[in-house]
């Protein structure tokens, strides 16, 4: 078993009569309902579809919820929310005194939570800083660009990607058909009328001197690179060049398939 702390993540709390519902109607998920042990992926966007940030919510038995993200935006996140507020019952509190840490290959120690969006991405588990680990945040971050998974603005960016363009129909990232929320109409007419023409992929990198993230086919311009760990990156990439030769810095890639994408 592999077990790593996420030193790169930390936890924002949501509490009050209305913290629920005031998440639920900004967000891409439906977390009216979520209890403790579960978990769901979601984005916050902009109003025209684009992905700000992207988090993993945690339901609890009360009028709370606890929500991951990367530990240098979430102050921004909380801002955010708080510009969203208003008059709702809610109050927003950063915890640092609990540790995220992820788990794979093996069954889950008592109390996790499955990872929502890839099964084998393994799972979650929220606690005081103080277990054992096996593995690095790198090793983490290895195992999940292996699976084709994005997490946090080095991969997404910051209003730059539209959120099916993460793969979040693909990933649990998305209901479509909870209602409203910010960025719900441009994201809801991509789906409905399959107008996604670029998705996050995880390629095969050579080693490359030049540290250009352009990705060519032949002349043309098929997709860049976002990010890397060691030899396996996450490419933004045009659907129409997959089965082409691809290039970067003058260098064979290629994509690792995943039979979730289904692409």
């Amino acid at each position: 078993m592999t077990i790593a702390r996420l030193e790169g993540r930390a936890l924002l709390e949501t509490a009050g009569p209305d913290a629920r519902s005031f998440i639920n109607g900004l967000v891409t998920h439906d977390i009216l309902n979520l209890q403790s042990g579960q978990a769901v992926w979601a984005g916050l966007l902009s109003p025209q579809g684009k992905a700000l940030f992207d988090f993993i919510v945690f339901g609890t038995n009360e009028d709370k919820l606890l929500i991951e993200a990367e530990a240098t935006r979430l102050p921004d996140l909380m801002r955010r929310f708080n510009m969203y507020k208003l008059k709702a019952e809610v109050t927003l509190s950063l915890k640092p005194q609990l540790a995220i840490y992820a788990g794979w290959e093996e069954a889950a120690i008592e109390g996790a939570v499955a990872d929502p969006r890839l099964p084998a991405m393994g799972w979650r588990f929220i606690g005081q800083a103080q277990k054992a680990v096996t593995g690095s945040m790198h090793d983490y971050t290895h195992h999940r660009f292996s699976l084709g998974v994005p997490e946090g603005s080095a991969d997404i960016g910051i209003d730059n990607l539209l959120w099916l363009e993460t793969n979040a129909d693909k990933l649990n990232g998305v209901s479509f058909t909870k209602g409203c929320y910010v960025g719900q109409e441009n994201t809801a007419r991509m789906f409905h009328r399959d107008k996604v023409r670029k998705r996050l992929m995880a390629v095969r990198l050579p080693e490359i001197e030049n540290q250009s993230s352009l990705i060519m086919s032949g002349s043309r311009e098929a997709g860049s690179l976002h990010s890397q760990c060691l030899d396996i990156g996450l490419a933004l990439l045009r659907q129409d060049y997959l089965d082409a030769p691809l290039e970067i810095a003058g260098k064979t890639i290629s994509i690792i398939k995943q039979s979730w994408l289904d692409v």
